[in-house]
């Protein structure tokens, strides 16, 4: 009776050890994509942060030339993105 019950003991053991590491491994497999995540956020938090700042200062270089140069400003920056925008 008491080597049926430590038979059973070795192989309850033997499971745990091998459930435990599929859960380390899987573990460790969930960290390096959150990590991997983590970047790849960070780096698309730059990337808005840096097309905020060309919006931004595209507006504020509009706003001066308009008010500088009033509606011949307006007709040069048409020009402009018309020729930008097609090849």
């Amino acid at each position: 009776m008491a080597r049926l019950y430590i038979s059973k003991m070795k192989s309850e053991i033997k499971t745990l050890v091998t459930r435990l590491t599929q859960l380390e491994a899987t573990q460790s497999d969930a960290s390096t994509k959150l990590t991997s995540a983590e970047k790849d956020l960070s780096d698309c938090r730059l990337i808005i942060i840096q097309v905020r700042w060309v919006y931004r200062c595209h507006y504020l270089l509009i706003y001066f030339l308009i008010t500088v140069y009033g509606k011949e400003a307006i007709t040069c920056i048409c020009f402009i993105l018309n020729h930008a925008v097609s090849p």
